[in-house]
C-alpha cells in the first residue's frame, strides 16, 4: 500500500486522512519533482575553470579581500527583517 503526504511542522499528515493502526511500522520514502532535483551542473561543465575559480577565491580570502560569514548574514539578515543568525 501507498499513502502519501506531506511533512507539516516536522510530522507527516497523510493525505485522505488514513487511519493507521498504533505502532505499525511504516517505510517512508521521499518524492521529489524535477525542479527539487540540482542534478549535474548544466552543459559545457569545464573541471578546470571550476578549480581555477576556487583557487582564486581562496588567494583572495588570504589576502584579506573577503567579509566574515556572520558580518554578511547579519547583513542579510538587517535587510530583509529576518531574525539574526547566532555565530558557530
Amino acid at each position: 500500500m501507498t499513502i502519501s503526504g506531506t511533512v507539516v511542522n516536522g510530522m507527516i499528515v497523510l493525505d485522505g486522512g488514513p487511519s493507521l493502526p498504533e505502532g505499525a511500522r511504516v517505510n517512508v520514502e521521499l518524492a521529489f519533482d524535477d525542479a527539487d532535483d540540482i542534478g549535474a551542473p548544466p552543459e559545457p561543465y569545464d573541471r578546470e575553470e571550476v578549480l581555477a575559480s576556487l583557487r582564486e577565491g581562496l588567494e583572495d580570502i588570504k589576502a584579506g579581500r573577503g567579509r566574515p560569514f556572520d558580518e554578511v548574514m547579519a547583513e542579510i539578515a538587517k535587510e530583509y527583517n529576518l531574525p539574526p543568525v547566532k555565530p558557530e
